[in-house]
């Protein structure tokens, strides 16, 4: 299955579509190719665009008032990125979007994006209920990790972000889990 054809299922998971409908959504994704090290958004900058991680894996980060940064997610392949916040309230990026390995994405841009809220039935209520899944998702992990040790909440790491588990910098992980690297690595050891 072609990258555009995996947006499309994902969409009519939700929302039915029309045969233009498809075509509106595949001719609105372009794409590109980020390094690693480059990053997809800046913190400080306004987000604009809206991207499907095809290939590779990116994490999300802020950096604090003493410039520790902190790890606050991963984007693994075959799900959409962005700083929502950012994208919707024209507001700078609290964070920045970093590829950890060379990524290929499909880029919707602001203009895109609100083509096909004003042309396409419903991309509203996909929208919603995809967010609202996600959002979902990420409540139950991080209530799952609020009441689990140190080993359990890597394991739980492993289970819920594979592919970042094996690629992902440890000191990344760490931060992300809130544990120190040394912990995780004894964690990994044992």
């Amino acid at each position: 299955m072609s990258p555009k054809e995996k947006v499309i299922q994902i969409v009519l998971d939700y929302i039915a579509l029309k045969p233009a409908d498809i075509k509106l959504i595949e001719d609105s994704l372009q794409p590109i190719k980020l390094k690693k090290g480059s990053f997809f958004i800046k913190e400080g900058m306004k987000n604009r665009v809206m991207g499907y991680l095809d290939k590779g894996l990116m994490r999300s980060f802020y950096i604090d008032e003493e410039g520790n940064e902190h790890t606050t997610g991963f984007y693994q392949e075959n799900a959409f990125c962005t700083d929502l916040y950012s994208f919707r309230t024209d507001k700078n990026s609290q964070r920045s979007i970093e590829a950890l390995m060379d990524c290929e994405i499909l880029l919707m841009n602001e203009t895109a994006q609100n083509e096909l809220i004003h042309n396409i039935e419903n991309w509203a209520l996909f929208e919603q209920n995809y967010i609202a899944k996600l959002l979902t998702r990420k409540v139950a992990f991080q209530g799952q990790l609020n009441k689990s040790n140190s080993a359990e909440a890597y394991n739980l790491f492993i289970d819920t972000y594979d592919q970042a588990a094996r690629y992902a910098p440890k000191y990344q992980i760490a931060s992300f889990l809130g544990i120190s690297p040394f912990t995780l690595s004894r964690l990994k050891i044992a």
